[in-house]
């Protein structure tokens, strides 16, 4: 379960991790939130939202969990990149962080280890 450290908010109840090649590539586009409901992305510092027929939110943490940048309803076709402190990129489906208030400097709780 992924929590917003600040305000113990619920960001996700079952992440899914993707840690292989194939799974990255794929990201939400095979099958979109579907017995999950965040897609983590170790490792990654960039996504792109080609093919995906409507929008996401996106988290870029780095390897502690702290919020680097936020993206609320990341539309598609784009190409969106986190700053160079970024280790990895949490995808939502769109409006998840609405209401939540997720800002840069708050952290994540809950991640594996983020190398």
């Amino acid at each position: 379960m992924l929590r917003l450290a600040r305000t113990d908010a619920v960001i996700a109840r079952a992440p899914r991790v993707a840690g292989t090649l194939p799974s990255r590539a794929a990201g939400v586009l095979r099958s979109p939130f579907r017995g999950y409901d965040a897609l983590l992305i170790p490792r990654c510092r960039s996504v792109h939202t080609w093919f995906l027929r409507g929008a996401l939110d996106l988290l870029f943490v780095d390897e502690q969990g702290g919020v680097r940048r936020v993206v609320e309803r990341a539309g598609p076709w784009r190409f969106f990149f986190g700053p160079r402190e970024a280790r990895a990129v949490i995808e939502l489906p769109a409006g998840t962080l609405c209401g939540i208030g997720v800002v840069n400097g708050d952290r994540v709780d809950g991640l594996p280890p983020v190398e």
